[in-house]
């Protein structure tokens, strides 16, 4: 997976997120549960240009695996100096 930058991202791509580990068995439950949180594909619902206190911009994830209620937030700061890369994996469509 290469590392992307927030600029490469558009509303309504889908994206990837990944640590580049594998994931663990399922009968460790809170490893998995861990595992899930930086592992997951979802669309971006904002992004968020640089500013005083997230100089390097951010993300806002809906995420495929919770539809209904959940946005993450995810800032390049933390993010992309750590181990959780994003991939676009399709384009938003064109309106």
């Amino acid at each position: 997976m290469t590392r992307q930058h927030y600029s490469e991202f558009n509303v309504g791509d889908r994206i990837r997120a990944s640590d580049g580990t594998k994931a663990p068995p399922k009968h460790h439950n809170r490893k998995l549960d861990k595992w899930k949180d930086r592992n997951f594909t979802g669309f971006v619902h904002e992004i968020g240009e640089p500013w005083e206190h997230e100089p390097n911009g951010s993300l806002t994830l809906k995420r495929d695996d919770y539809p209904d209620r959940s946005y993450i937030k995810f800032n390049f700061h933390h993010t992309l100096g750590g181990r959780v890369q994003f991939e676009k994996i399709e384009e938003a469509e064109a309106a």
